[in-house]
Parts: structure tokens; sequence; C-alpha cells
């Protein structure tokens, strides 16, 4: 099967499956556990978390279907040299959206927020490192591991980042929905209807989902550039790492212009998409791409 059809059918039955899921799953968490902290979770995040895990879970069938050994034959690896370019991916991250919040904070937009004590911070910070990573493995596997490199395999570098890039934007671009009154078999549908409520909100989608796709593409380049994952993860890391830390250090001012600054989410704002602009051309200029890189130009 060729990989585009087999990303289509792959993405059908992840959303499909993890629509269908999520009610019984939560029903059994109120049930086994009724008092636990992931009882107490709301209901879209169910269908997240299904979704997530379904994806993960999936690349196994979807490797035979396109003929690859699993995970080797999905581009799942680190590549040469992977601290350096894990350390290099880190430092671009760090520095690409710690220049949005310095200039914010300059003009007046955000506001240092020093009021947890050292106790706190410690358990943020590691708390913050740890979903850094996490994620970061787990979606440059995916994303510029899985699907990058099967789409780069059969089709031109521009296709397969823009697929990837706009797949990753869409996953990433699902709204935060109301929590429904009661959780039945169709709820899964419904939540999963309300999160992609955003694609058909011009405002929303300007400038976000295109951040979003500029995100994906930074990712694509690093990966290709550096023939591994090891620096897309530095830099994913370092996005998510950044805005957790940011999110208890810094508070908007109530006279920033959310469409220029973003909110909490950050690429929501032109000022990140801007910047983003910056950190695809160095990445470009400053990443050659490695000797005897076996793909088809």
């Amino acid at each position: 099967m060729k990989p585009i059809r087999a990303w289509l059918a792959y993405l059908a039955l992840v959303l499909s499956v993890g629509a269908a899921v999520a009610p019984p799953l939560w029903h059994g968490v109120q049930w086994l556990a009724p008092h636990s902290a992931i009882a107490s979770q709301p209901f879209h995040r169910y269908v997240h978390r299904s979704l997530l895990v379904l994806a993960i879970v999936g690349l196994w069938p979807l490797a035979k279907v396109l003929g690859a050994r699993f995970p080797q034959g999905l581009g799942i690896r680190l590549g040469m040299r992977p601290m350096e370019n894990a350390l290099l991916g880190w430092t671009v991250g760090l520095g690409s959206l710690g220049t949005v919040a310095l200039i914010s904070v300059m003009v007046g937009a955000r506001q240092l927020h020093f009021s947890a004590s050292a106790t706190e911070w410690g358990k943020k910070l590691v708390g913050a490192l740890a979903t850094a990573l996490v994620v970061g493995v787990l979606e440059e596997g995916l994303f510029r591991g899985a699907l990058f490199t099967s789409l780069r395999r059969r089709h031109s570098w521009g296709v397969s980042a823009s697929c990837s890039s706009g797949l990753y934007a869409l996953v990433h671009f699902f709204q935060r929905t109301p929590e429904p009154a009661t959780v039945s078999w169709q709820s899964g549908w419904v939540i999963l209807g309300q999160m992609m409520a955003g694609f058909w909100d011009w405002a929303t989608l300007m400038p976000g989902f295109f951040s979003l796709f500029l995100v994906g593409w930074i990712l694509a380049v690093a990966r290709d550039r550096t023939d591994g994952l090891a620096a897309s993860i530095g830099l994913h890391g370092a996005w998510i790492f950044w805005m957790k830390a940011c999110g208890f250090a810094l508070v908007a001012s109530p006279t920033a212009t959310t469409s220029v600054w973003g909110s909490s989410k950050w690429v929501d704002g032109w000022a990140t998409f801007a910047i983003l602009g910056v950190t695809l051309v160095f990445v470009q200029a400053k990443w050659p791409k490695p000797r005897g890189l076996n793909l088809r130009k």
C-alpha cells in the first residue's frame, strides 16, 4: 500500500477507535478507582489519551503494511552524534521561545511571577522536564520518525514535510471542550467533534494552526539535516519545557494584545510565529545535510 493511503487509513482507525473506546475506559476507571486522580480527569483527556495510545500501538501493524521493519524501518532512530544533536536542538529551542518571552517582558506584555517557594519551583521544573522528554520522544518518533520517513522514501521532501507538519498541526490544534453532563457511548464522538471546532474559526486558525505547521516543518528539517531524531527531540522537548516553565514564571499583562503575544499556548501569537520563521531560516542555514543520506531528493 502506498504511504499516503496507509497513513490515511491509520489516521481514520485511530480517530474512530479512540473515540469509541474513551467512554468505556472512563466508566471503567470510575468503577475501579472512583476516588483516584485519574478518575477526576476531564473526559476530553480520556479521548486525547485514547488517541495517543492507539497511535503508538498502531505503529507496529502500520510498519507491516508499509513493508518496513519496526522500529528502524520507520525511521525511529537517534542518528549519529545523538547527544551533540540533542543538545543543539535543546539550545535552539530554548533560545527561540526565550526570545519571545524576553521581548514580551521588555514591552510589558508579560510580567515575572516568583511567588512559589524553591521547593515548589523544583517540583514544577522537574515535572516540566519529565513531560518534555516523554512527549518529545513519543511525538518525534511518530511524526518525524514514522510519518516523515515513510513518506520521504516515496515522495519529495516538500510533500513529506507538508503532510507530516499538517497532521502534526492538526492533532495539536484540538480545542478544550466542556465536560459532558453524562458520558454515554457516543460521548467520544461528540467530544472529538467539539475538539475540532477550532478549524472552522478563522481567528483561531490565524496564526495558531500555521505556527504549529511551522513547528512541524522546523522539526522535519532538523530530522532531515541530522539524519536522526535526536535534534528534533531536543528542539521539541525544549519548546515544551519552556512553555511549561513560563506558565508558572510569567503572567500576562491585562493590557497585552493576545493576538500579538499569544495566550499560555504561545503559538497563537504573531510574535511567536515570527520567531519561528527566523528559527527555520537558522536551522536550514546552520545544519547542513549529512553526507550519504539515502533519501529521494
